[in-house]
């Protein structure tokens, strides 16, 4: 009777280790695949610039445009942001100070944050 009650354990413990060992590698692949998914998000590009010119041309326009010293493209200051955005451009421009300014990618015209220097 005992050897039987041996065998139907190790049967079993067999059987656990299996299904431990099973949710083991399953765990990893699911980590491994959240690391892929975080990896395709774009990070942000913060640059210090400072401000040649502030233009908002068009009234109806939903953007300010903005140019700055360091780079000859023009960028966009959504008109729904933050009136500090503003308001530290326009420091910028006046004072000529650079100011840190942030966009989604290195190819991107949209200004999605704008923070003074610590000085």
């Amino acid at each position: 009777m005992l050897l039987i009650v041996s065998k139907v354990n190790r049967k079993i413990n067999s059987a656990c280790f299996k299904t431990l060992l099973s949710l083991f590698f399953l765990l990893v692949s699911m980590q491994s695949c959240s690391a892929h998914k975080g990896s395709r998000v774009k990070k942000m590009v913060e640059k210090q610039m400072t401000v040649a010119s502030i233009r908002s041309e068009n009234p109806t326009a939903d953007f300010i445009t903005v140019c700055f010293l360091e780079s000859a493209r023009f960028y966009k200051l959504s008109k729904k942001s933050k009136p500090v955005y503003l308001q530290l451009l326009k420091e910028s421009e006046k004072k000529q100070t650079a100011v840190w300014v942030t966009r989604t990618d290195e190819k991107s015209d949209e200004i999605i944050k704008v923070r003074a220097l610590l000085k």
